[in-house]
């Protein structure tokens, strides 16, 4: 008899434990600063260079094209979170270095991702982070 009784407390004070604790709505959380700011996509860099259009329209992951001493070679691509179809690509300089007058491609070379708006617009996406490096070739791609 006293087994079931104790059960019973037991049963009730873990039903009471659990019905307190679900009772109570969580902390509401407020952010104190912004991870990044709000950025639009009229803000981002556009790409007028017709040449690199063509190119970004007509070619395929894997494939490469050169424009004003700076390979472009595809990487993959995706769709991205607003619809837009985006291409990662990686830019590599073809101009010697000055110091020992050959290439340096693994100091320099860059990931960068562009995307393509449903106007066939194409746009550079921002850095996240400032990593202080000098916008490789990107300055000839926006003419």
């Amino acid at each position: 008899m006293y087994h079931k009784q104790h059960n019973k407390q037991i049963l009730l004070v873990s039903l009471l434990v659990g019905l307190t604790g679900c009772a109570s709505p969580p902390p509401e959380v407020k952010a104190s600063r912004h991870l990044i700011s709000s950025v639009s996509v009229n803000s981002f860099t556009k790409i007028t260079s017709q040449e690199v259009i063509t190119h970004l329209n007509q070619t395929t992951e894997g494939s490469e094209f050169d424009y004003q001493n700076v390979n472009v070679t595809l990487l993959n691509n995706y769709t991205s979170a607003l619809g837009h179809y985006c291409q990662n690509i990686k830019l590599t300089p073809l101009i010697a270095m000055p110091e020992n007058n050959t290439l340096d491609n693994h100091s320099t070379k860059q990931y960068r991702i562009v995307c393509r708006e449903n106007n066939n617009n194409w746009f550079i996406i921002p850095l996240v982070s400032d990593n202080k490096i000098q916008p490789l070739g990107f300055d000839s791609l926006i003419r």
